[in-house]
């Protein structure tokens, strides 16, 4: 028991039991059946909480990864606070299921593969003031040492955060370690060939000749002042 089911439905949402699992969309780490539960998302929709893994994802392979992570799924009530909007940035494929007795296996009637919804983005107004925002991601593991290596979860927590604070508009866009390929048209290949195979050597076995044929006039130089010592 969390014990924020109250605030959870004061904004309009609330957790569902059971942990996502998947038998495909997972990542190994102790190679049992556990590993089901320590899944991934590349799923994203448009908000700024995830500006950086919307851009980055398809592009770097990147994906947001969850350890028994829960599902989030909107509420209504009496308990919901008057204006509150609710928007789900991070969502699983439809190859997940909640996983109700802890044993990673699925059970076809009771647990259903479905899409659910990884987290959410909520605003409420806030009368003479800007909005109030609170984002809620369904795993208490999510920037702890097990995963904040993982560039996903470290995006969505930085953009998370400028958005709560109202300066989203200020991320900027990530960098790449990976080596930008050097790419040259077919008469460029062509002119950097000549130029490493007879370009660069020339000058050098040109260098090379005059070291060579400076020696040689010395060498000629001192045996003819030999020559004339020697004469009677």
């Amino acid at each position: 028991d969390h014990g924020l089911e109250p605030l959870l439905r004061a904004l309009g949402v609330t957790l569902l039991p059971g942990v996502l699992t998947s038998e495909r969309e997972h990542l190994r780490k102790t190679h049992t059946q556990a590993d089901r539960g320590v899944i991934f998302s590349r799923t994203y929709s448009s908000h700024p909480t995830v500006t950086l893994m919307t851009r980055n994802a398809a592009r770097m392979g990147w994906a947001t990864v969850f350890i028994q992570g829960g599902a989030i799924d909107r509420y209504e009530g009496p308990e919901v606070i008057a204006g509150a909007r609710q928007t789900f940035p991070i969502r699983t494929s439809r190859e997940m299921w909640r996983d109700l007795d802890g044993n990673y296996e699925r059970d076809a009637a009771a647990e259903p593969l479905a899409q659910a919804n990884m987290m959410a983005a909520i605003t409420v107004p806030v009368a003479g003031h800007d909005e109030g925002r609170a984002v809620i991601i369904a795993d208490g593991d999510f920037v702890t040492d097990g995963v904040i290596r993982n560039e996903g979860n470290v995006l969505v927590f930085a953009d998370s955060m400028q958005w709560l604070i109202g300066e989203e508009k200020i991320v900027g866009d990530t960098s790449s370690e990976e080596d930008i390929r050097i790419e040259h048209t077919r008469n460029e290949d062509k002119a950097w060939f000549y130029l490493t195979s007879f370009g660069v050597p020339i000058p050098i076995l040109g260098f090379g000749l005059w070291i060579a044929r400076g020696r040689r006039r010395r060498s000629e130089r001192s045996r003819t002042r030999d020559v004339q010592g020697s004469k009677p």
